[in-house]
């Protein structure tokens, strides 16, 4: 939120919060929040949702919360509960940034770092909770762009594709909300891509967008990484003495 609120764009949003997420119709909103009888007229209603959006939404000619339904009214869509992240061991700062990154419009996130870091377990399960319809794609293997395009459309569905140009159509058209390229180790065009969907790669080097740098854990979380991996193996609690460890 960028400034404060009025009663009335308070009063708004608590009303399309109760209903959230269906939509609500003009009329209910002149009923219910205006106190007002009769048939909207006029355009008061859209101004103020306009006035609205400009204090809440980082775009608001592309809102993300603040949804209109045509031939209905508005829809709040509410944030998802942020994602715990309880699966990775000593990444909560990091986790907790590209979750900031993206919830503030950030178009290209790019995480590096050395093998065995925990960047695909990072972002695939970023994209499993922060996401809606998320896209990921594995690209460890594609060592050339028409292997990664021809991955990326066998997952939208299309078998034959004519150009990285219809990505981003074939994105918007699926309704994916964020894309993930792991492992991508070639050139794409993603800032097209980007202005469709938010795109998050990850290599062992630097790239261009928003990089997210992925090191060696702390030993305290060392340590825990390793009793759970040997729990995850052996079935039981680890008991092994942290001089060994």
């Amino acid at each position: 939120i960028t400034s404060a609120l009025s009663p009335l764009e308070v009063a708004i949003l608590r009303f399309l919060a109760i209903n959230a997420p269906g939509p609500v119709s003009r009329l209910e909103l002149h009923r219910d929040v205006w106190g007002l009888k009769g048939d909207p007229r006029g355009r008061g209603i859209d101004h103020t949702i306009k006035r609205l959006r400009k204090k809440i939404e980082v775009n608001p000619s592309k809102p993300r919360f603040l949804k209109t339904v045509r031939g209905v009214g508005y829809a709040l869509i509410l944030p998802a509960q942020r994602p715990q992240f309880d699966r990775i061991v000593g990444r909560q700062a990091e986790t907790a940034r590209l979750c900031e990154w993206l919830d503030g419009g950030e178009r290209r996130v790019h995480v590096h770092g050395p093998p065995g870091a925990g960047k695909s377990v990072l972002v695939r399960l970023l994209a499993d909770q922060w996401a809606t319809r998320p896209l990921v794609i594995d690209c460890d293997a594609h060592g050339s762009v028409g292997e990664v395009l021809l991955s990326v459309a066998a997952a939208l569905g299309v078998r034959e594709l004519r150009g990285a140009e219809r990505i981003g159509a074939l994105l918007a058209w699926h309704e994916i909300d964020l894309l993930v390229l792991d492992g991508l180790r070639v050139f794409l065009p993603l800032d097209e891509w980007a202005k469709t969907v938010p795109v998050v790669t990850t290599s062992r080097a630097p790239d261009e967008g928003r990089c997210l740098v992925l090191g060696g854990l702390d030993t305290p979380d060392a340590i825990a990484f390793f009793r759970r991996r040997i729990s995850q193996v052996t079935g039981e609690p680890d008991r092994t003495d942290e001089a060994v460890l």
